[in-house]
């Protein structure tokens, strides 16, 4: 089976950097080929005694957390903290002591000209980071308990890593209790920068034995089903699987002890000491090819937010003022640093066999579900012979009729992508005369999807055989919907959006398959056809050639459109003297709702960096 990302992928896999990682990554655990291709500026792996010793390249070392976030700033950490000032009597002041000098006073931030924020004290934080290094993710087969106390063998994904205890900073004594500090607070001019860059040395190095508690979470919004449209969430958590860590440490290594979870958290890692583990999951979705890793606990790094609503803190402080008891806020307000890892895995589970795992990029996987998008509903449409501009209009519609609405829970796996292009279709073909349905349908559907259509027309005029009849006659009267000879059209548009109201894709589907038997995977491809050709209508508007789209393949693809909405952004005028659709059309437009944050992902991300320090506000 050729996967839908292949070409995007090796594409993707000729840059020389993941080439030369791809050159070390040979069969045999930790023992590798010893071959020419390490880490430019990294130093050798030195093994204990008794270790397999790595080859160059293969073990990917990443420093403590980049020189901006372990700095004075972040030492010296200046901002409200509502966990003091929500609730308190936002007028009281002391009898004995400047307004600045009460934990209340340096938690607040004291806005001047009601617009700008001088931020109070600045609260001294010991920031530590761990060295991290892995080797990219792999796959073995293992006996794990299931319910009943049985073994199953069961295929988990893992990844072998290494944590370093090596410091951090922490404020310099003399000058966090100094008198010129306290002074440069009061007059609202405290800048650590500023101080640093005078000569003042505000952090010194430290060493000390930290704690590492690690939180590994396997994340995926690569959609694998064209039901779920371009993005569906998936998370795993690690798990303490018994004997697990054993397994994979014959494997990789059986004289390099590695800990799972729990184990290397036991004890405090001293300073410069090593330590190895293993994360595993299991119950991993085997067609995911684009993932993430993120990692907590190598960092005490954190940052606060007061609430994804202004408004909201606004209403909890006027209750506090009033008296009123105080409601937190529904959104996060803390978070851990986390390091990311994105990783990407050519070809899909059809023979079996564990595959390897590559370094990916952070961009990659919004790219590919755009760019796969695009390219495929290009080269659908030059197969077919589709021309949806023209059925459109022919049918009286524009393509931003054809748009859906977003919802909250579009990232949710198991939730269908809407069904309102294909609705608004079919009441505008069931609206035209007969003769000109079959045309519309096959500019705007594309030959094979249109004979899709009309297939699902006869079926719904025609009865089932024995019992699967009255299957259908109860399923359609469960979700109210009457079958009217004579009017499949109309029919099938009232059947489609009973189906829409139900967004789980296993509840559409059975509804599917209870109406139309056999033919219920044909629903789907109209479904499908339907979103494409509102694509294929706004990449026409764009003045985009879809046989070129059709061959640069995924990433290509992505791309071109990229440049051609940068270049109009720019001003940039249409040869025939026509109009540009409205940008913010545009993207919802050939995506879907989904489509804006997907692209707003894509191209926030710079390709090529295969790791970020990030915080996560998690709901």
């Amino acid at each position: 089976m050729t996967s839908p990302h292949s070409g995007g992928l090796r594409a993707f896999a000729a840059s020389p950097a993941l080439l030369t990682l791809a050159c070390c990554l040979v069969g045999g655990g930790l023992m590798a080929s010893r071959t020419a291709c390490g880490q430019v500026g990294q130093p050798a792996e030195l093994p204990r005694p008794g270790y397999r010793e790595l080859a160059p390249g293969v073990l990917t070392v990443i420093p403590p957390s980049s020189p901006a976030d372990m700095s004075a700033v972040n030492v010296f950490r200046q901002q409200e903290f509502f966990e003091i000032t929500l609730g308190n009597p936002p007028n009281w002041k002391p009898n004995e002591a400047s307004v600045s000098r009460t934990l209340l006073g340096q938690a607040t931030a004291r806005r001047e000209g009601g617009t700008t924020a001088t931020y109070g004290y600045p609260f001294q934080h010991a920031v530590w980071c761990l060295e991290f290094a892995y080797k990219p993710p792999r796959q073995i087969d293992i006996d794990v308990p299931v319910e009943g106390g049985r073994m199953q063998r069961t295929r988990v994904w893992y990844l072998v890593y290494r944590v370093r205890n090596v410091g951090g900073l922490k404020p310099k004594v003399e000058v966090g209790d100094g008198e010129e500090l306290q002074q440069l607070i009061d007059a609202g001019t405290f800048e650590p920068d500023a101080l640093k860059a005078s000569g003042t040395q505000l952090t010194e190095p430290f060493e000390e034995a930290v704690r590492f508690l690690p939180h590994f979470v396997l994340q995926t919004e690569e959609a694998v089903t064209p039901r779920e449209g371009l993005a569906a969430y998936r998370g795993y958590l690690d798990r303490v699987i018994p004997g697990a860590a054993e397994a994979i440490q014959a494997r990789e290594d059986p004289a390099r002890p590695l800990h799972d979870s729990v184990s290397i958290s036991e004890q405090l890692l001293q300073p410069g000491e090593e330590r190895w583990g293993v994360a595993v999951w299991d119950g991993v979705d085997p067609r995911i090819e684009l993932f993430t890793i993120f990692i907590k606990g190598l960092t005490n790094r954190f940052d606060s937010k007061v609430t994804a609503s202004g408004d909201l803190l606004d209403e909890q402080k006027q209750a506090a003022d009033n008296g009123l008891a105080l409601i937190l806020n529904d959104g996060d307000r803390f978070a851990m640093e986390s390091l990311r890892l994105d990783f990407w895995r050519p070809g899909d589970d059809v023979d079996g066999r564990p595959m390897e795992m590559m370094v990916g990029s952070t961009g990659l996987s919004p790219r590919m579900a755009l760019g796969t998008f695009l390219a495929e509903a290009a080269s659908r449409a030059v197969v077919t012979r589709a021309a949806p501009t023209t059925g459109l209009s022919r049918l009286g519609i524009s393509w931003q009729e054809l748009r859906d609405e977003a919802t909250g829970d579009l990232l949710e796996p198991g939730h269908a992508v809407s069904l309102q292009p294909l609705v608004v279709l079919l009441e505008a073909l069931a609206a035209v005369e007969t003769d000109l349905q079959e045309l519309a349908a096959d500019e705007v559907l594309g030959m094979v999807a249109a004979d899709d259509l009309f297939s699902l027309l006869r079926s719904l005029e025609s009865e089932l055989p024995g019992e699967a009849e009255a299957a259908r006659a109860a399923v359609l009267e469960q979700i109210g919907v009457a079958i009217e000879q004579g009017a499949a059209l109309k029919t099938l548009a009232e059947l489609t959006a009973a189906i829409d109201r139900r967004p789980e894709i296993a509840q559409q589907q059975g509804i599917e398959r209870a109406v139309f038997g056999d033919l219920a995977g044909a629903f789907d491809r109209v479904a499908a056809a339907a979103r494409r050709g509102r694509a294929v209508a706004v990449l026409e508007s764009l003045r985009l050639d879809l046989r070129e789209l059709a061959q640069l393949g995924s990433l290509g693809a992505f791309d071109r459109l990229r440049e051609r909405l940068d270049a109009i952004a720019g001003g940039l005028e249409t040869d025939d003297g026509g109009e540009w659709p409205p940008t913010d059309d545009v993207i919802p437009g050939i995506f879907g709702s989904e489509g804006p944050q997907i692209y707003e992902d894509a191209v926030s991300r710079t390709p090529g960096i295969d790791y970020e320090w990030v915080f996560q506000y998690e709901k």
